[in-house]
């Protein structure tokens, strides 16, 4: 089924920016440190002076009206209100940082039982960290891969990984030895131009791998064979790039169709239930259904001509986000695609990472994004608008290429300046 969409408004997202060192300020109990606040092409500037108490406790007192700061119980985070802007907006520091010794980070998962993340590099460089508290290195050597990673997931059981490189190659890891079990490249049918996405079903028997070749492959990782092409008609050369994907379980939403012979191959385990949906690099989106191995839904987003570069899935609610090269990130209702039910933009920084996140009851629909410009934010849409939940500061102005949600509110952020950082949830 191909659907056109209609352009409908564009909200704009509020970006509050804080000093990054503004934690010494506070700990020091003297100094000042700026905030800033953009929205709409305008722009509110504070300096924040820094004292100490009679009590010993920092007090912060802004130069202008306009801007009121307070501190946070840990003193590692601010809350922010802006004349102008619906509500406050909580700007959340780090609560750890590792690093990749001077190496970009480009990539990065945390395992499901949230004891370590592993994080993916420049040159083939991959190292598993353990979430204690030091978020130290685990002695596991991974050497295979020549060319940037691009994507790292961990298995289910949380001590398997698979990995995909601009070398054109997927591969399954011990994470704990860091021995290679299997390798899966252009020898096995694989990718002919570099592989950008991947993705886990169930408990790891089968894969998707997707590419700028503009395939999508299913493969079986015993036999390192492809069992088959999703899009079968990508021409070998000239083909449209595929720029992110995501995988889900079908949801009420979908309605499965009626006059499609279904044929499963003894190698799929899991795929009965899955969709898996694609936005390609013309701003193309499809979603197939891995059971029937059809195309449920083809249209291309008007926002999205310029290229879709991130996608998030709720089943639950049938909601799809999708994230632009331009910046646009926009959410539909895949039982109604017909019109986005919100287009919201902050600049025209790509968007790297979506994934949906907590909201309210009067405006439903939370997201948690990075930027081609380091920005890293929790917003929530609704009838009310767009407002800004929190900011995770302490970024650089670096693509924040890395993003991953652990248990217990953890969140992981990476990128090309080669600096891990961890968010707790408050």
């Amino acid at each position: 089924m191909t659907q056109t969409t209609d352009t409908a408004q564009v909200l704009p997202i509020p970006h509050v920016t804080v000093q990054p060192d503004f934690k010494a300020d506070i700990e020091s109990r003297k100094g000042s440190f700026w905030v800033s606040s953009y929205l709409s092409g305008k722009s509110v500037h504070a300096s924040i002076q820094v004292t100490r108490t009679i009590d010993g406790s920092a007090a912060l007192v802004s130069d202008t009206n306009s801007v009121a700061v307070s501190i946070e119980e840990d003193e590692s985070s601010l809350r922010v209100s802006v004349e102008g802007h619906a509500q406050s907006v909580l700007l959340h520091s780090p609560n750890a940082v590792f690093g990749l010794g001077g190496k970009q980070i480009t990539a990065l998962d945390i395992a499901q039982s949230g004891a370590h993340v592993v994080v993916g590099g420049e040159d083939g460089l991959l190292k598993v960290f353990s979430t204690d508290p030091d978020w130290t290195e685990t002695p596991a050597v991974f050497v295979g891969h020549f060319g940037d990673l691009t994507t790292v997931k961990f298995f289910p059981s949380s001590t398997v990984l698979l990995t995909s490189a601009m070398d054109l190659q997927l591969k399954i890891w011990d994470a704990v030895s860091g021995d290679c079990a299997m390798t899966m490249g252009p020898k096995q049918g694989g990718h002919t131009r570099p592989v950008v996405e991947t993705a886990i079903i169930d408990r790891g028997r089968n894969i998707i791998s997707a590419g700028k070749d503009g395939r999508v492959l299913l493969w079986e990782v015993k036999s390192a064979t492809v069992i088959r092409e999703l899009r079968d008609d990508v021409p070998l050369v000239g083909g449209d790039a595929v720029g992110a994907m995501c995988l889900g379980v079908k949801g009420a939403w979908y309605s499965a169709p009626n006059d499609v012979v279904i044929d499963v191959d003894e190698r799929e385990v899991g795929t009965s239930d899955k969709l898996c949906i694609i936005g390609t690099e013309k701003g193309l989106l499809e979603v197939y259904d891995l059971e029937s191995n059809s195309v449920a839904l083809s249209f291309t987003p008007t926002l999205m001509k310029d290229g879709i570069t991130a996608l998030a899935y709720d089943f639950a609610n049938g909601l799809l986000a999708l994230g632009s090269s331009t910046g646009t990130m926009q959410v539909y209702n895949l039982a109604n695609p017909s019109t986005p039910l919100y287009s919201i933009k902050r600049n025209n920084a790509a968007i790297l990472n979506i994934a949906f996140a907590s909201a309210t009851l009067s405006d439903p629909i939370g997201l948690r994004f990075t930027t081609q410009d380091g920005s890293f934010a929790h917003i929530i849409v609704g009838p009310n608008g767009v407002r800004v939940a929190t900011e995770y500061v302490g970024t650089d102005v670096e693509p924040l290429d890395g993003f991953s949600e652990g248990p217990n509110g953890i969140l992981v952020v990476g990128g090309r300046e080669g600096v891990g950082r961890v968010y707790r949830e408050i």
